[in-house]
């Protein structure tokens, strides 16, 4: 799906259908597993949420302007790892 090696999982559709959000995992050699977000016909494939550690089962808000997922990467604000559910615009 993401033209890369590895595996997708965590798959969840916007609730408008148009979009789909999945994590990928690049494979066993390279790091972190991110959000990525696809349209149905495979095009605008985008990366929501990267990190080099994990970013795991988004989950569209209602209204289908935020993904829920849970990272347990760097703070955005600094560099200390803050894992937990964080939201981020889709």
């Amino acid at each position: 799906m993401t033209r890369t090696p590895g595996a997708e999982s965590g798959f969840d559709w916007s609730p408008d259908g148009r979009r789909l959000a999945f994590t990928h995992w690049p494979g066993p050699y390279r790091e972190g597993i991110d959000v990525w977000t696809i349209r149905p016909d495979g095009s605008g494939l985008r990366m929501v949420m990267g990190t080099p550690e994990l970013d795991l089962t988004p989950a569209w808000s209602p209204g289908g302007r935020r993904l829920a997922l849970y990272s347990d990467g760097p703070d955005p604000f600094g560099s200390a790892p803050q894992p937990g559910l964080w939201t981020v615009g889709a």
